[in-house]
């Protein structure tokens, strides 16, 4: 997800009030309501905010959130350009919602995500100028094909490209921004999970706060002590992430490596303590 812009709350909803022009606009403002709790003092929760203030269900809020939020981890992507039958295409960003929220519903993390929309991008219909028209269908059916979802009936009226013709789908990027082997794309999936499960943990402890606040019942919660825990759990799933490459190993695996244990790839703060210029310059040279 994107940086939060902190607006006001009345400049937030003069976007929602706008509305509709921009589902995009809408999913952030509704972000920056949440984690900001701007709504707090008129309303208990950001649920009731949202039905009261705009008659949206709770599953509707979340939708135009997942939405923002999948456009926000495709933007690395924008604008590179892909093989496809046309020659070259340039990855275009989701135009609408519905783009979108096939994306948010493709896969739960922004790698994944990432391949999904690449793939729906290169197998899409053209138009005249050879912009790719993206359906919801296609973007489900490139989740298919990269293996996010499970397969389903094939609609006949779509001009699907048959899954051995599909260009190849780029590798991932590690957070040196340089491309993986496909030995360790498994293992840098953990990435998008390890991501999601702290933003589930700040929601998680966001309610809580909500609890201790806001109802009679919730006054014993030692909040302190559990904001402590809690910081210390997202400490430490933060660092836990698979970062780069193993600049040791260089791609041939050593078990007796001290520096990723044998693993092949190493997490942010074993590559802070151990960098090199030599190193850097290995990993700027992958291809």
């Amino acid at each position: 997800m994107g940086t939060l812009i902190k607006r006001s709350l009345s400049q937030n909803e003069d976007i929602i009030e706008a509305g509709v022009k921009s589902f995009l606009d809408v999913g952030n403002a509704l972000i920056d309501i949440r984690d900001g709790k701007q709504y707090a003092g008129k309303f208990d929760t950001f649920e009731e905010y949202c039905q009261k203030r705009w008659g949206f269900s709770r599953p509707r809020a979340y939708q135009y959130i997942e939405s923002a939020t999948a456009v926000a981890d495709l933007s690395t992507i924008v604008d590179k350009k892909i093989d496809d039958s046309n020659g070259k295409t340039s990855i275009p960003a989701p135009e609408n919602e519905a783009q979108a929220r096939a994306v948010a519903e493709s896969a739960p993390d922004p790698r994944t995500r990432q391949k999904v929309w690449q793939q729906a991008v290169a197998s899409a219909p053209k138009d005249a100028t050879g912009a790719p028209r993206i359906t919801a269908a296609i973007v489900k059916k490139a989740a298919e094909v990269v293996g996010a979802t499970k397969p389903q009936a094939a609609k006949s009226e779509e001009n699907w490209t048959a899954p051995d013709e599909l260009p190849e789908i780029e590798p991932l990027i590690d957070g040196m921004d340089g491309p993986l082997p496909p030995s360790l794309e498994k293992t840098f999936e953990a990435v998008g999970e390890l991501t999601k499960l702290g933003r589930q943990l700040a929601g998680i402890l966001n309610e809580i706060r909500e609890l201790h606040q806001d109802h009679p019942g919730g006054k014993a919660i030692p909040l302190q002590e559990i904001e402590s825990n809690f910081t210390a759990l997202k400490s430490a799933l933060k660092f836990a992430k698979p970062f780069t490459e193993c600049t040791k190993c260089k791609r041939k695996l050593q078990k007796s490596c001290q520096m990723c244990k044998g693993h092949g790839w190493v997490t942010s703060q074993v590559w802070s303590r151990n960098r090199t210029e030599t190193d850097e310059k290995w990993l700027k040279s992958r291809n």
